[in-house]
């Protein structure tokens, strides 16, 4: 792609841009990270996310979360799909290099590597632990 008379390549970075669906049990599978960690549990075709908010305790949803997690770890696993967290649109994008990458690691193969870069989506208390956070008021 041209952009003004240059030709800029674009490389898109997340956390988690691969994944695997495994199936723990019949009517129970859980969207796994490459360590494990489930991202999201399916129990018999309700979705449940696996991360808490504070409301959660009082609508007792955490009681659902501490199931799916405990159902996500469990030992062996039926089946396993390996699966990329990446619209058809951008993963077809012959312009688009899509990394993982952990912005609390410093890595030293973007080092002077870019002219531009946008972040977004990055500075969201939800997303990252304080620590990694500058706050500033």
């Amino acid at each position: 792609m041209l952009v003004n008379g240059i030709c800029p390549t674009i490389v898109a970075t997340d956390m988690v841009a691969n994944a695997s669906i495994i199936e723990v049990m019949r009517g129970v599978r859980a969207l796994v990270d490459a360590t494990g960690h489930p991202l999201q549990v399916d129990l018999f075709g309700m979705g449940v996310r696996t991360w808490r908010r504070r409301l959660d305790l009082l609508t007792f949803y955490w009681l659902l979360i501490i199931i799916a997690r405990l159902l996500a770890h469990r030992k062996g696993w039926v089946s396993r799909q390996d699966v990329r967290l990446v619209s058809r649109r951008l993963a077809k994008s012959q312009e688009i290099e899509i990394i993982e990458d952990d912005l609390t690691q410093r890595n030293p193969d973007f080092g002077r590597r870019f002219d531009l870069i946008r972040a977004a989506n990055i500075l969201n208390r939800g997303y990252f632990e304080p620590t990694h956070l500058i706050l500033r008021s």
